[in-house]
């Protein structure tokens, strides 16, 4: 009958276990679906087996085997075991196996097989589980992660420890109490999930993140800890023996009364440390920390790196000491405790010392009181029957306990001091990390003004290169007609000799101005330092013979001597960029008659091995040493009253070139004695021994007439080079802007477009684009005064076939129209006038002969124009005759004329 009840008894505890599990599973599981998608769960049956399998199915195998452990315990009473011994799984397999066996050794073989076979499983499982739980544990309490295998290698440990100690009979005490902790804990656990929820005590969502929940839930630990103090209690025969038995029961009931009471009393204040569903709008699917992707229920939005965050490495970081949840932290429990225990003469971090050490201390003590006492527990048991041993085993284990508190106390004052001082360097970390932070935010601000301050130094660089390049197109239009009808007056017969060095020199310095111009651009390429170098022909006889008529010109002026001294064989013709050359010599020539009161400047020129030597020598008032090195720095002029007030440009610009060029300036000076530049340049001897013809000397050109169509708003550039091209046998068209260039090609075929850029109305751009548009494949040839880069780019990509810059050079224009028009020049020869083989009849002569008479060049040329297209027999001698009226030579009409006589009298 006793059995019999123990038996009820027994099925009655496991029932109700299985009841209240499957109520806390059930409401996990239903909680967890709700939050499920849609699409997860497709109907009412699915939704069941869903719930079922989650998580609370493991329960009905759970009591399956309860079941048949009991029946195996009864079993083994009933053969007449003692009942203290019913329940070790030796006597219990080997009752069972004698009842399937006959033979005992068969009983006994089967026996210890399925122990080991449960010994190994439930230990390698235990310590499984066990690691797992340690690691969650010790992360979430240190910040930081061992593995699981370590914490695998030390549980198995401790197990072989436990098992040469000898002491799992005081083990089993120590579970039987712990298994009263456990009850509150799983009837706590069920009654917020299926109670408090439900009734809206507790928050409706479950969360486990640890960045929404405190550290402390006093509805949980409060009613775990009294619902299994007092069991407890009562398991230990506080009650009686009559309430021994149902001290489960009423660590059930306690926790399932408290639980729901607690919450109500609260008011559901402690269970989210914040609002999951404020900050958990704005957190995705990817860490911020290890960049992974994880579903939304795993992330949650970290104040302190502003982003998302996933579980495991919240869980990690310590950086942030939990600044999500203020006051709601492990630290924040402790000082508020603190201020309420200990007097206020104390000071606040020393209550908190103590506080911390008080509850440090009491933890490790009571863990280490429980670890010896179940090594001692065993040994007291043995010992009970002799009283002297009992005494003495009893004393010893006060003695040790004692000495460990002595260790324990220091161990726990070094973890106090050692956490502190991690909490004064992780304090001074983010001090100096919001230092510099700040620091950066200040640098960043700082890059925004640079970068704004670069903006505006663009925005005035391109307005000042709009200015310059508008500037330049004024300059170089009107330029262009004065270099071009100097040329006209220089080569005009009727112009006086004295005249004509007048004329040369007005032709000289517009091309000087011109080069003057093209140093102003110059600005904006040293500031990107892009030049653009053009290695050609030079003639350098031609070139030094400019330089030294222009400068002894100039030095002449101030009174000063100028001496070109050649030091020794200079080619005839060099290879470079003959513009750029110019430029450096100009600079540094200026400069030594600007700076020089009296005395003189010598300009020597030598060459050995393909290097050029310049030298520029002058009596002026000479540099400071200290200054020599400051001359070449861009935008700076000389601190020195004497030296005068300039751009700060010219020897930059000059230095600049020569390092292009491979070559280099160096410069010696002594104040009041002067200075010395000296400039070296690798230009290569072409070794051309017969001097280039002058593009002067071409008359005219063989084969069919070309008709050239000038396009340019401007009048006074049209009729230039209608004055220099119609004397070669050209025949040019004019046209004042872009719509009268389409209209007239309309109905007009010509050979050779010359094509302005600025125009009004349609400009040379569009002009081209739409000729190019309608098929039209006469070549065209950019002659315009833009003379940036990016114009001739431009033009070339619409179509164009070559650009040249105002103001006109005559040897450029004659080269382009010779290779887009493959022309075949004809040159005049000096001092001789070959008579046509074919001359025009006397009275003809007659006619011509008059015109010459009363000075009627203009009648002469129009007579000649008609002329040509009614006798083309005689288009040798009458073109000879209009190329000699277009440049007013007209004594060597005359003279041509009477040749003419005489062979016709002759014959």
């Amino acid at each position: 009958a006793v059995h019999g009840q123990a038996f009820d008894w027994l099925l009655f505890g496991s029932a109700a276990t299985i009841a209240f599990s499957m109520m806390a599973q059930i409401g996990e599981q239903v909680d967890f679906l709700r939050f499920m998608p849609d699409k997860t769960i497709k109907n009412t049956k699915q939704w069941w087996f869903s719930l079922i399998l989650g998580g609370p199915g493991w329960i009905f195998f759970g009591a399956t085997r309860q079941l048949l452990g009991a029946l195996l315990a009864y079993l083994v009473i009933n053969d007449g075991f003692p009942s203290q011994h019913a329940h070790e799984p030796t006597q219990m397999y080997l009752v069972a196996y004698t009842k399937i066996f006959d033979n005992p050794n068969w009983a006994l073989g089967a026996t210890i097989l399925f122990v080991v076979l449960s010994q190994i499983k439930i230990n390698v499982t235990n310590a499984y589980a066990g690691s797992l739980a340690w690691s969650n544990f010790f992360s979430r309490l240190t910040h930081s992660h061992p593995g699981r295998v370590v914490w695998l290698c030390f549980n198995v440990f401790i197990a072989l420890l436990l098992m040469e100690f000898g002491v799992f009979s005081a083990l089993e005490k120590v579970l039987g109490l712990f298994s009263h902790l456990s009850i509150a804990w799983i009837c706590t656990l069920a009654m917020e999930l299926g109670v408090n929820k439900p009734l809206g005590l507790s928050p409706p969502v479950i969360e486990f993140k640890r960045a929404y929940l405190p550290d402390l839930n006093p509805v949980g630990m409060v009613s775990t800890f009294l619902a299994s103090s007092f069991s407890i209690a009562v398991y230990c025969g506080l009650l009686g023996n009559e309430f021994r038995a149902f001290s489960g029961f009423i660590s059930m009931a306690i926790a399932c009364l408290l639980t729901p009471l607690l919450a109500y009393v609260t008011h559901s204040k402690y269970y989210l440390a914040r609002n999951c569903k404020k900050h958990n709008v704005k957190s995705k699917n990817t860490c911020c920390i290890c960049e992974n992707v994880f579903e939304h229920q795993e992330m949650a939005y970290c104040p302190v790196y502003t982003s998302n965050i996933c579980s495991l490495c919240c869980t990690l970081d310590a950086r942030c000491r939990d600044a999500c949840k203020v006051g709601f932290r492990y630290e924040d429990y402790i000082d508020t405790i603190a201020q309420y225990i200990f007097p206020a003469s104390l000071s606040l971090l020393v209550r908190q010392r103590l506080l911390h050490f008080v509850s440090i201390f009491l933890f490790l003590a009571i863990l280490t009181g429980i670890f010896t006492g179940v090594i001692y527990y065993q040994d007291l048991l043995i010992a009970r029957a002799n009283l002297e041993a009992f005494t003495l085993l009893l004393h010893n284990f006060f003695k040790i306990y004692a000495s460990l508190l002595i260790f324990i106390i220091l161990c726990t004052w070094w973890l106090i001091l050692s956490t502190e001082s991690q909490r004064v360097a992780h304090d001074e970390t983010a001090k100096q990390t919001e230092l510099l932070l700040s620091e950066i935010a200040k640098h960043k601000k700082t890059d925004a003004k640079l970068q704004y301050a670069l903006r505006m130094a663009d925005q005035a660089n391109t307005a000042k290169s709009r200015f310059l390049s508008s500037m330049s197109h004024e300059i170089r239009t009107p330029l262009n007609s004065i270099i071009g009808y100097a040329h006209i007056l220089q080569h005009d017969p009727a112009i006086p000799e004295h005249r004509k060095q007048a004329v040369a020199i007005l032709k000289r310095n517009g091309e000087h101005l011109s080069a003057l111009i093209e140093d102003v651009l110059d600005i904006a390429r040293i500031e990107a330092r892009k030049f653009d170098l053009k290695k050609d022909t030079i003639d350098f006889k031609r070139f030094l013979e400019d330089l030294n008529s222009t400068f002894r010109l100039q030095a002449s002026k101030k009174d000063l001597v100028f001496h070109c001294q050649i030091l020794n064989t200079l080619p005839s013709h060099i290879r470079g960029d003959e513009k750029r050359v110019r430029q450096i010599l100009i600079n540094l020539l200026s400069n030594a008659i600007k700076f020089t009161k009296q005395g003189e400047i010598i300009f020597r020129i030598s060459y050995s091995c393909g290097v050029m030597t310049f030298q520029v020598s002058d009596t002026g008032i000479g540099i400071d040493k200290n200054q020599l090195y400051n001359i070449f720095q861009p935008f700076t002029q000389i601190t020195n009253e004497n030296l005068g007030a300039g751009s700060g440009l010219g020897l930059t610009i000059s230095k600049i070139l020569c390092e292009i060029m491979g070559g280099e300036l160096i410069v010696s000076s002594e104040i009041n004695k002067g200075s010395l530049f000296t400039v070296r340049l690798l230009l290569p001897n072409l070794k051309i021994e017969e001097p280039l013809i002058e593009q002067e000397k071409i008359i005219g050109y063989h084969g069919k007439r070309k008709r050239i169509l000038v396009v340019d708003d401007n009048a006074d550039h049209r009729m230039l080079v209608t004055s220099l091209l119609e004397p070669l046998n050209f025949r040019v068209s004019q046209a004042a802007c872009g719509e009268d260039c389409l209209t007239f090609l309309q109905n007009n075929i010509v050979d050779l477009i010359l094509l302005d850029l600025s125009m009004p109305g349609l400009g040379g751009i569009q002009t081209a684009k739409h000729l190019r548009q309608f098929n039209n494949t006469t070549p065209i040839i950019v002659l315009s005064a833009n003379a940036y880069p990016a114009d001739r780019v431009q033009a070339i990509n619409v179509g164009c076939n070559d650009f040249l810059i105002k103001p006109l050079v005559l040897k450029d224009l004659f080269d382009k129209f010779k290779f887009h028009l493959g022309l075949e020049w004809i040159y005049l020869e000096e001092d001789t006038f070959p008579v046509a083989s074919i001359l025009p009849p006397e009275n003809i002569l007659v006619k011509l002969e008059n015109y010459m008479r009363i000075g009627d060049i203009s009648g002469l040329r129009n007579y000649l124009s008609i002329f040509i297209k009614t006798h083309p027999q005689y288009d040798t001698f009458t073109r000879e005759i209009q190329s000699l009226a277009n440049e007013f030579r007209l004594h060597d009409i005359k003279q041509k004329l009477k040749v003419a006589y005489q062979e016709i009298n002759q014959k």
